[in-house]
């Protein structure tokens, strides 16, 4: 499950006639990578475990992979985001409260002006949760089930 506009991307994607009966009937690894910003009147305050808990209330089966950037965001640019978008950085909350989940957590910040995930970062990170690339040394794994080495 990719980042976006929880109630206005994400949400009625899941919604489509048939997709709950395909995500139930998968054995495919469910995979979230969180929002690096919330969304105004949507997410206001979220924090990873919100986002993670409000579409698991639309999934047939919970979330078994949780990625978070857990770098921190430059003052620049959450301030222009906040200024322009009223929008704030997902805060990271209590991980604990995710339970049975493997949480990877690594600088999913592309470079630039923009609030935007690096996409080769979490290109590596589905690597290494296939188990073709080996886990880089500065991703933060908070709880794994069977993550990578």
């Amino acid at each position: 499950l990719t980042p976006g506009d929880l109630w206005s991307s994400i949400a009625p994607v899941l919604l489509v006639q048939g997709m709950y009966d395909a995500i139930a009937a998968s054995s495919a690894q469910l995979v979230y990578a969180c929002n690096l910003v919330t969304t105004p009147g949507q997410t206001n305050g979220f924090t990873v475990a919100d986002f993670v808990a409000t579409l698991e209330s639309f999934l047939p089966r919970p979330i078994q992979t949780v990625l978070y950037h857990s770098r921190g965001i430059d003052l620049e640019r959450t301030a222009r985001y906040a200024e322009h978008d009223q929008a704030q950085p997902v805060l990271t909350g209590e991980l604990d409260q995710l339970q049975d989940k493997t949480i990877l957590g690594s600088d999913f910040l592309a470079p630039g002006e923009l609030i935007r995930h690096d996409h080769a970062q979490l290109a590596l990170m589905l690597g290494v949760l296939l188990g073709i690339l080996p886990r880089p040394a500065e991703v933060v794994v908070l709880r794994s089930v069977g993550v990578g080495a």
